[in-house]
């Protein structure tokens, strides 16, 4: 299958990137290359390469900056997957897009479904909100996974910031009273590959087929004190460096902050699991594989 990916260079794009590359040609845009919220960008794109299948990585993901900066949060976030939905439906592709758990207010005590009423807190959840919608009213074949709590070991990501306090401080602060479940790139991008390779070949109609809203991660939660504290565990475990003695649970009004985050945002994935028989993994699993690489 021919495969368009828009956000190459993103951390959830860099492991599609690397994760599909068996199934067939990649054509992979950055922002440089291929400006989603410019629609003749995104036909150019599109014409030229004819793909079966378009996968839209690419997204406004700094919470706080879109508080202050909502128009360039709406481009990328709105603009940009309406954009590609139109396109792809020009040359016949179907479409694979991200979203977020930030659509949900927090308010639950239960893992939200997909028919859970969506109520953003910010102006981040409402975008992809309405990003989600844009796809969905063109009519096109799509698959909308929804993503909590993204990480990878990228220099920008939870992991790699927690990491390194933990190699230099003595005493490092967590907050813990916001839960999800963590999700690495490379879990994300493993399971859009297996579950294209159940397509045999052909997305368009596999993904007519079995298309629609799905919630996706790993299976499990945590706050993001215990999310820390597993890192540093197998930190230790692996023989990293640590100067951490003291790791210490917060409360996030302990960081004011002009961005309400939900405080619950689990992701129930029986729909996934339902539909396409791939098992997420416990988060703690997940976790503990990607850090096996780091050093």
């Amino acid at each position: 299958m021919k495969i368009v990916l828009f956000g190459r260079n993103g951390q959830l794009g860099r492991r599609l990137l690397s994760a599909l590359s068996s199934l067939g040609p990649i054509t992979a845009f950055d922002r440089k290359s291929c400006d989603i919220s410019d629609r003749s960008q995104v036909k150019s794109a599109l014409t030229q390469a004819s793909p079966d299948l378009v996968i839209n990585a690419a997204a406004f993901t700094r919470v706080d900056e879109a508080e202050i900066n909502p128009e360039a949060c709406r481009l990328s976030n709105v603009d940009g997957p309406k954009n590609i939905a139109l396109e792809a439906a020009v040359v016949g592709a179907a479409l694979i897009h991200y979203s977020t758990d930030y659509v949900f207010d927090g308010f639950s005590s239960k893992p939200y479904i997909e028919t859970d009423a969506p109520n953003p807190q910010n102006v981040y959840g409402r975008r992809k909100l309405d990003g989600e919608l844009a796809i969905q009213e063109t009519g096109l074949p799509h698959i909308i996974l929804r993503i909590g709590w993204l990480y990878s070991s990228d220099s920008s990501s939870f992991l790699s910031r927690v990491i390194q306090q933990f190699r230099e401080k003595d005493e490092v602060s967590v907050i813990d009273d916001q839960i999800g479940a963590p999700t690495s790139a490379d879990f994300v991008a493993e399971m859009t590959y297996r579950l294209l390779e159940k397509s045999d070949q052909k997305p368009a109609a596999y993904i007519s087929d079995k298309g629609g809203l799905y919630h996706l991660g790993c299976r499990g939660e945590a706050t993001w004190f215990e999310f820390a504290g597993e890192i540093l565990k197998t930190m230790k475990q692996n023989e990293l460096p640590v100067a951490t003695t003291n790791l210490r649970a917060i409360s996030s009004d302990t960081y004011p902050s002009t961005v309400k985050r939900p405080a619950y945002s689990k992701l129930n994935v029986d729909k996934w699991l339902k539909m396409f028989e791939l098992e997420p993994m416990q988060w703690q699993d997940d976790l503990s594989r990607i850090m096996e690489h780091l050093e």
